[in-house]
């Protein structure tokens, strides 16, 4: 019994040869499913590459675009202050005129809602006034010019001015 016969060493070998094919068989499909599986990942790395390279490109323009709508309401804010201030310093002299209109301080004295002026007595609430002294009112000047009230200085058109 030392040495197995040729026969059963053929055997042994052919059994090791078959079974050496069917790794070899193995290894090589497992070898291709890999090389499957790398090539399908690479895909989805690419594809997940070129989805984060557009999500940061539309990042980037929606915070462009919060910037810009920012910018504006900031604007939009400062007008509406602006107006707001511009509103109540419109109401305030209409408020201050209809207070001191109800007033007894000047008399002849009315507020004219319409045209939003505000009238009174000759002289009362007018600074220095300006009176015309045409030729009807016995002024020396041709119609054009006048005196004024307080200094009496005379004045006319230009051309009373340079001739």
């Amino acid at each position: 019994m030392g040495t197995p016969s040729l026969s059963a060493r053929n055997r042994h070998d052919a059994n090791n040869r078959a079974n050496l094919e069917r790794l070899r068989g193995e290894r090589a499909r497992e070898a291709e499913e890999l090389r499957a599986e790398l090539a399908a990942m690479r895909a989805a790395l690419e594809d997940a590459l070129h989805r984060q390279q557009g999500v940061a490109a539309r990042k980037k323009a929606l915070e462009k675009e919060v910037g810009s709508l920012k910018q504006k309401v900031v604007l939009l804010l400062d007008k509406s202050a602006t107006d707001d201030s511009l509103i109540a310093a419109l109401r305030s002299p209409a408020a201050r005129l209809a207070a001191f209109a109800s007033s007894a301080i000047v008399p002849d004295q009315t507020l004219c809602t319409a045209g939003g002026s505000f009238s009174a007595a000759p002289g009362a609430l007018t600074g220095p006034a300006v009176t015309w002294e045409g030729p009807e009112r016995g002024g020396s000047h041709g119609g054009a010019g006048g005196t004024h009230a307080r200094t009496g200085t005379a004045w006319g058109t230009p051309a009373d001015i340079s001739g």
